[in-house]
């Protein structure tokens, strides 16, 4: 199921909008399944593995809410 979706998205991070190098590149469900979302491949979306664990359970808005300054610019975790 990875493969299919590494195959067929854009290495976008679903979460900050940037670009994803191979080697930090995670699947991420859209709806965690914590909060009923599924394992099913429209459930799942790429993005940086530090993204994914600073989301945690959170749904994909409250991450980016937390993630913005006073601009509303998503700030970048991906940084190094």
């Amino acid at each position: 199921m990875a493969r299919t979706l590494y195959a067929n998205n854009p290495w976008i991070c679903g979460l900050c909008r940037k670009p994803v190098q191979e080697a930090d590149l995670t699947a991420d469900h859209i709806v965690p399944v914590s909060l009923g979302g599924s394992n099913e491949l429209s459930n799942l979306q790429i993005s940086h593995a530090k993204c994914n664990y600073s989301r945690g359970n959170r749904t994909i808005e409250e991450f980016q809410d937390s993630n913005t300054d006073n601009s509303g610019w998503l700030l970048s975790l991906s940084a190094s």
